[in-house]
């Protein structure tokens, strides 16, 4: 059930991002979303497989329902916030992330609930400030990867 409902809300993400009217050109869109992809990947495996803090299911549908959140919905919510608002250097961008954090946080429960994670020595705090993290990373990335933009657009 936990497959299920995962891969819903990754189909509901996917839904959403592609009909969203974005403020970021695509490249600028696959910049962000790979750098939050190899961030998170890393993060996962040193979390997950090196420190032994969180615990991922062996059942193939529930490895693979931990895999979709991974590379589908943290990311696509990330980078969707990054459409609303463009960064996050204002007071009402950060009613976005703070919005996006806690459906981030959402989905993390229903993993939870699920047994996809199961919990060792880790806390729901640790992944909120996380994914506080990685708005920040993904907003700075961003900002950097405008201004070589902009840059290059001036020397040329």
């Amino acid at each position: 059930m936990g497959f299920v409902i995962i891969f819903f809300i990754a189909w509901l993400t996917i839904v959403v991002f592609t009909v969203m009217r974005k403020r970021l050109s695509l490249i600028e869109n696959c910049f962000v979303y790979m750098v939050i992809l190899v961030i998170n990947i890393n993060w996962s495996w040193i979390v997950f497989e090196e420190l032994d803090r969180i615990i991922i299911s062996t059942a193939p549908l529930k490895n693979t329902a931990f895999l979709i959140v991974r590379t589908i919905i943290v990311p696509l919510v990330i980078v969707g916030a990054l459409n609303i608002h463009g960064t996050f250097f204002s007071a009402k961008s950060w009613y976005i992330g703070i919005l996006s954090v806690i459906v981030l946080s959402c989905v993390i429960a229903i993993g939870r609930y699920f047994d996809v994670l199961t919990y060792v020595h880790w806390s729901i705090v640790y992944d909120i400030l996380y994914f506080m993290a990685l708005h920040v990373i993904a907003s700075v990335t961003l900002k950097f990867f405008q201004a070589i933009g902009r840059r290059e657009v001036k020397a040329s």
